[in-house]
């Protein structure tokens, strides 16, 4: 998904340059401010940010000599907004806090509701979306009182990008379609409208509900083309990649090479995702030549302006491009994507920890203001406790009702964060089955260039144990919040993925599979996950060659609080003392077995049967 140009921020920036217009009254300026003021907003369209600030300052002075507060709120304001394109996020909180100051004292609902919007857009830039989250929601209502449904719209549309960075992508579809309904019974505001459109695409492209990302794409494409619009190369870059992941090359070809057409600027990252695009395209065609040119113009874009989110998509095609022609270069480049998941990962965990610490700090000085406030209020009630037993009695309901409050507070609180958490343990699943695929990738490419059999017996060997771990995170990453996995979907897809690596079917008549349908403990299916991978590859390497009529037997059942697996073929036995000595899969059998407190049997003269007991208690 981090292919896909995201223009959500755009109408909150363009509403930051309008608002402060709204609580300005030019009529109270003589010449030479009128003529300061001009210049400023001036310096503003040219994206002098430090001059126009300069203006504004010089404004306010005047503006507190003539004690003209609505003036003041104003420059506060645009200051407020030049400190904020310049990235000095707390300058404009503070600015913006100063004119809301001046709003609130000349009681300019107007005004200050236009500074509420601003101060959310600030949270959520530096990633404190509960305080942005709130500001917002007290700008919808003041807005609400003034009927103003231009400025409501932008706040839904930041509420809803609020909601799609913490992924709560249904949250963010519902703030999204109130802005997209109010924008369209607004009167010229269809660019607006073409923003919603696709940034609903978007969100569902996140659900993976490609049909209506497809249907808003669409309908957000043909409202751009109207308007003559420049974001329209994003538009077609999304409907692209959209079909591109539906393995629809052809459709998504004409979207992408009219991307690259209208796009006027060669080296930014529409024109890298276009490009990234066109060589994922042409490999899904087959086309190996052009594949490579384009992903090498992507490349040099990429590396140029270090757009490291494409950077990763990139290597993917450029791998899957060369893993059967140049193995060697596709490994160094397996590589490095593992460098570059890296690096996304920590920028990822340091941005996560540094809203924490704002959100840590925020809630340390608001404890800090409600602790002073209980103690003077205790002070006023031991200098009143002889006389005013009433006071007290009133008071001490009160504290009652706060600390009911409190606690209702923590409670949401606590029930917020284990939400917060079991998405992060979703994704942490989702990030080791992505690891441990691209490690078994790695064993596979390692596999193409070894000689040696025993060498790629073993590289072969630990691909599958990666694999058989690998599907245990596969199932927990699409179960939100579960522990447990389901033992027959599990082993099923194990033993139809080894049958397939060793060149058979599960559904042959020689495998015959009996597993009951049950839920167990990640911890305990991990192992005997593995278990199962080293008996059945034994099976495949040595009953199924040697045998006239390979028999593959595995079943699996609860009988009596006891987990019973027994796994069984017509091959060639063993002595199991003997074999124990050599084999690292009969070691690693046994040491599982042992971890899981199980009894080991095994059966080996003539034929070999194994069988597991484990209590389930």
């Amino acid at each position: 998904m981090s292919r896909v140009i995201l223009v959500l921020i755009y109408w909150s920036l363009s509403l930051h340059l309008a608002l402060p217009t709204i609580a300005f009254d030019i009529h109270t300026l003589d010449t030479n401010t009128d003529s300061l003021y001009n210049s400023s907003l001036k310096y503003y369209s040219l994206g002098r940010y430090d001059s126009a600030n300069l203006g504004f300052i010089r404004l306010n002075r005047h503006y507190e000599k003539e004690k003209n507060q609505k003036g003041m709120a104003s420059g506060s304001n645009y200051l407020g907004v030049g400190h904020y394109q310049m990235g000095n996020l707390d300058s404009s909180l503070y600015y913006y806090f100063q004119a809301l100051d001046k709003y609130h004292l000349i009681k300019d609902t107007t005004g200050a509701s236009s500074v509420l919007l601003n101060i959310g857009i600030v949270f959520k830039e530096q990633g404190n979306y509960e305080r942005a989250t709130e500001y917002l929601l007290e700008a919808i209502e003041n807005f609400e009182q003034g009927k103003d449904s231009l400025y409501i719209a932008t706040c839904y549309n930041t509420l809803a990008n609020i909601n799609s960075r913490q992924r709560d992508y249904q949250g963010a579809l519902k703030y999204h379609f109130k802005a997209l309904n109010i924008r369209y019974s607004l009167k010229g505001q269809q660019r607006a409208v073409a923003s919603s459109l696709n940034n609903i695409g978007l969100v569902f492209q996140e659900l993976e509900q490609f049909d209506s990302a497809i249907y808003y794409y669409e309908t957000s494409l043909k409202l751009k083309r109207e308007l003559k619009l420049s974001s329209l190369k994003s538009t077609l870059n999304n409907l692209g990649i959209v079909l591109l992941d539906l393995k629809r090359p052809t459709e998504a070809r004409d979207y992408l090479l009219e991307a690259r057409k209208v796009n006027a600027s060669p080296n930014d990252e529409s024109m890298a995702v276009t490009l990234n695009g066109l060589g994922s395209l042409h490999l899904q065609l087959g086309d190996e030549l052009k594949a490579s040119l384009y992903l090498d113009s992507a490349i040099r874009i990429i590396e140029k302006q270090k757009f490291t989110n494409l950077k990763k998509d990139n290597l993917k095609h450029r791998i899957e491009l060369l893993r059967s022609s140049n193995p060697t270069l596709a490994l160094a480049l397996s590589k490095e994507l593992l460098l570059v998941n890296d690096s996304l990962y920590n920028k990822e965990r340091a941005e996560a920890l540094a809203e924490m610490q704002t959100k840590y700090e925020t809630e340390k000085k608001e404890q800090s203001i409600t602790l002073l406030r209980q103690e003077k209020d205790l002070q006023t009630v031991e200098l009143q406790l002889n006389r005013l037993w009433l006071i007290i009695l009133i008071i001490s309901i009160l504290l009652a009702i706060t600390i009911a409050l409190l606690v209702h507070y923590r409670f949401r609180r606590e029930r917020k964060d284990k939400h917060k958490i079991e998405t992060l343990m979703q994704e942490l699943h989702h990030r080791v089955k992505n690891n441990l695929q691209l490690l078994s990738s790695i064993f596979s490419l390692q596999s193409k260039v070894l000689k040696d059999k025993y060498a790629l017996d073993a590289v072969r060997s630990g691909e599958n144990r990666v694999n058989a771990m690998a599907l245990v995170h596969q199932q927990l990453y699409r179960q939100s919040g579960e522990r447990t996995v389901n033992i027959k979907d599990y082993i099923s897809k194990l033993i139809d993925e080894l049958a397939a690596t060793y060149g058979y079917s599960s559904d042959s008549d020689d495998i015959h599979i009996d597993i009951e349908d049950c839920e167990m403990d990640v911890d305990k299916v991990i192992p005997i996950g593995l278990i199962v991978n080293e008996l059945v590859s034994n099976s495949f390497k040595y009953a199924f060659s040697q045998a006239d009529n390979p028999r593959l037997v595995i079943t699996i059942s609860k009988t009596k609080g006891d987990f019973l697996l027994r796994v069984s073929d017509n091959g060639p036995g063993f002595e199991i003392i003997a074999e124990s000595k050599k084999s690292m899969g009969l070691n690693i059998i046994e040491t599982l077995g042992r971890q899981l407190n199980a009894k080991v049997n095994w059966a080996t003269m003539g034929s070999v049967e194994f069988k597991l007991t484990l209590p389930l208690n």
